[in-house]
């Protein structure tokens, strides 16, 4: 424990040059309490959860208080009595030559008590294993890798100790038709040749969370790929600061697999007005299409 480790020098020197320290008592005066430890647990979002927010209960196996004792670790009608190794002080002084080193005693471990009826509950420790139902608030904007803090929600300490921390990790689960990038939102959608063509508007999802579209504008020669912004329609931003990233929308030319005879026939005029060579079907090819469509 580095905590212990620059006490013991502390006292170390207290002791050699007549400052702080004495008496084989903690900093603050008596045992030293012990903090609860600190907890991990992960939750997994969805991905727009992530993006609007969302209130999970989860289920957390923690250290807490026992109640049959009362947290003090001594069987009801029983109290715990004074260490007699360090005199209830929770810590030993070891000389060594003119080197005097306080440590926590290995008797009491730090408690300055020793229980002698321990509770059957939970063995002495004053703590018991328990599942805690908990509300973790997720707040909007979040992303895949972040973690959130609860104050005081981990393992409770020892009597007179606070209770560590639980920290929350976050996992996104992946979407369909839309990507992250920071705070701003990724997606392809398709149009066809005509609209790449000629122009059009069409409607984009959006992250939004009523779930409305956003109008974009396709101008005419259009070419595949084409990258379009949203602004204002990507994830809210985290950290304090105000608005919302941007959607980000590629624009990707449909090919038709199959095509009707009208199509083709038309296709075929337009290449012949712009003096392009499409592949020509042979003439028996073309008879077994007639009698086979």
């Amino acid at each position: 424990n580095p905590d212990e480790v620059f006490s013991q020098f502390a006292d170390l020197f207290g002791d050699l040059f007549g400052f702080g320290g004495g008496g084989g008592r903690s900093r603050g005066g008596g045992p030293r309490a012990r903090r609860g430890a600190d907890l991990q647990f992960q939750v997994e979002l969805d991905f727009l959860e992530a993006i609007h927010g969302v209130t999970k209960e989860v289920e957390i196996p923690r250290q807490a208080h026992c109640e049959r004792c009362d947290g003090t670790g001594a069987e009801p009608g029983s109290s715990p009595v004074t260490c007699d190794m360090c005199n209830g002080q929770g810590e030993v002084i070891q000389s060594q030559m003119f080197i005097r080193i306080r440590t926590t005693c290995p008797k009491c471990r730090g408690s300055g008590q020793i229980i002698k009826d321990p509770c059957t509950s939970c063995g002495g420790k004053g703590r018991v294993r328990k599942t805690s139902k908990l509300s973790v608030n997720v707040p909007a904007g979040v992303d895949n890798g972040l973690q959130l803090r609860l104050t005081g929600k981990g393992d409770e300490g020892s009597p007179g100790a606070p209770p560590g921390d639980l920290y929350v990790a976050i996992n996104v689960r992946s979407h369909e038709f839309f990507k992250r990038d920071g705070d701003d939102i990724l997606c392809q959608i398709g149009i066809s040749y005509a609209q790449a063509c000629l122009g059009a508007d069409i409607e984009v999802p959006t992250v939004d969370e009523d779930g409305e579209s956003a109008p974009l504008e396709i101008p005419a020669g259009t070419p595949s790929g084409k990258v379009f912004t949203l602004r204002g329609k990507g994830a809210p931003r985290l950290g304090g600061r105000r608005g919302r990233g941007d959607q980000h929308v590629q624009v990707v030319v449909r090919v038709p697999t199959k095509l009707k005879k009208e199509e083709e026939d038309l296709i075929r005029q337009l290449a012949e007005v712009q003096g392009t060579r499409v592949e020509h079907k042979s003439f028996f090819k073309q008879v077994w299409d007639d009698l086979t469509r």
